[in-house]
Formats: C-alpha cells, sequence, structure tokens
C-alpha cells in the first residue's frame, strides 16, 4: 500500500483496524508456538488413530463461541449501564461466575453423561441467546431508565441463564473425551485455548464488519456446530 500510493493514503486509512488485523496475526502465531506446538511435542496426534479432527473442532468451536458471545454482551453492558469499565466488570463477572457454577452443576444435572446433555445443553444455549438478544433489543430503552444500581443488577440477571448453560457443554465433552480419547485431552485444552486467546481478536474484527448482533448470531452458530459434531464423533466412539 505504502509503495503503491506513496504515503498519499496516511491521512485516510483506518489504523485501528490494520493494528486489529496485525494483532490477529501475532495471535495466531502466539498461540501456535507457545500452546500448540508444545503440545505436539509432548503428545503427537498419531497416538489417537481416527476422529482427531472433529473432536478438536468441537473445542475449538467452543471457544470461539464463548468468546463471541462474551464481547457482545461487554458491548451490550456498556451501553446498558453506561460506563465501560462496570460494562466490562459486570460481564466477566457474570460469565465466570455463573458459567463456573454450570460447569460445577454439569456432573449432576441430565445424569447418566450422555450425548443428550450436551444437545440439551447447546438447544438452551441457542434458545436463551435468542431471546436474550430479542428482549435486550425490544426492552433497551425501557431498561436504561433504571438507576445505575438497578441496571447492574440487572445486567447480571439477563447474563446468569445464558452464561449458566454455557458452562456446561466444555466440561461434559472433557469427561466423555477421557473416558474415550484419553491422549486428546490436553489438546483438547489447548485447542480451546487457542480459540479464547485468537477470538478476542477475530470476534473484535466481525463486529467491526458485521455488528455485534451478527457476532452473537455466529456465536450461536457455532454451538449448534458444536453440538452436531458432538453427536457424530466425540461420545460415540
Amino acid at each position: 500500500m505504502i509503495r503503491t500510493i506513496s504515503g498519499r493514503w496516511l491521512p485516510f486509512s483506518e489504523w485501528g483496524y490494520l493494528v486489529l488485523v496485525a494483532t490477529l496475526l501475532q495471535a495466531v502465531v502466539a498461540s501456535i508456538v507457545f500452546i500448540l506446538l508444545p503440545l505436539y511435542l509432548a503428545k503427537p496426534l498419531k497416538i489417537v488413530q481416527s476422529g482427531k479432527l472433529p473432536v478438536l473442532t468441537y473445542f475449538l468451536l467452543l471457544g470461539f463461541a464463548y468468546m463471541f458471545l462474551e464481547m457482545d454482551f461487554i458491548q451490550k453492558m456498556t451501553m446498558l449501564i453506561g460506563h465501560p469499565v462496570f460494562g466490562v466488570a459486570v460481564t466477566l463477572t457474570g460469565f465466570l461466575l455463573f458459567s463456573g457454577l454450570g460447569s460445577l452443576a454439569s456432573q449432576y444435572l441430565f445424569k447418566p453423561a450422555s450425548l443428550r446433555r450436551i444437545k440439551l445443553a447447546v438447544l438452551v444455549i441457542v434458545i436463551v441467546g435468542l431471546f436474550e438478544i430479542a428482549i435486550l433489543a425490544s426492552s433497551f430503552d425501557w431498561l436504561i431508565s433504571f438507576s445505575q444500581p438497578l441496571r447492574i443488577l440487572t445486567g447480571l440477571i439477563i447474563i446468569a441463564p445464558l452464561a449458566f448453560f454455557m458452562g456446561m457443554p466444555f466440561p461434559i465433552a472433557i469427561k466423555q473425551l477421557g473416558a474415550n480419547f484419553q491422549p486428546l485431552v490436553p489438546w483438547a485444552w489447548g485447542i480451546n485455548g487457542f480459540a479464547s486467546v485468537t477470538g478476542a481478536v477475530l470476534g473484535t474484527l466481525l463486529a467491526i464488519s458485521m455488528g455485534f448482533t451478527a457476532l452473537a448470531l455466529i456465536a450461536l452458530i457455532c454451538y449448534l456446530l458444536a453440538g452436531t459434531i458432538s453427536k457424530n464423533y466425540l461420545l460415540s466412539r
């Protein structure tokens, strides 16, 4: 670009977008070097003969989906509460707390451990996610009329049910993976971590290009795809 336009493009360039692209490339490279490469050296994938790609794709989709929904809610909570610090704090607190409780509850709900637990969790995530997207879009003007403490509490109440079920697909799958594909358990964690690191930057790029509501819908599609993959590969071997 610099050689072609001889620097005349600089006053008109959206530097933020270019920086995000560069950051994404750096995140991908760093994640490969520091997360995936050590796993490859320590636990070669050839130990498992079949089903590797679908299983690892499942955990990649979960990582992207979680990050995309979290980023969408950061934007929505910031607008609802009217303060970026409070918006981020409420979103991170709500997601980490309630998804942690969902992970804890996953071993007690929907017994015995089976494909049905993942399918049901994914179905609830999609339904609740679509419902909350619609509620926030239709009721936003009414919600912002509340006092700030009440808006913070409302934000946590909105986040709670969705985050609770978002905490279930990962631990359920890890438990089943340990029973069926034990050597892939470290890879599941690594791939999910890779998606979490790169997903934050990729989600920002998608939100700029398509909007935050589209980002949330992409996340729900990722959950649906993950549920489909679990049906065909994750628990059937």
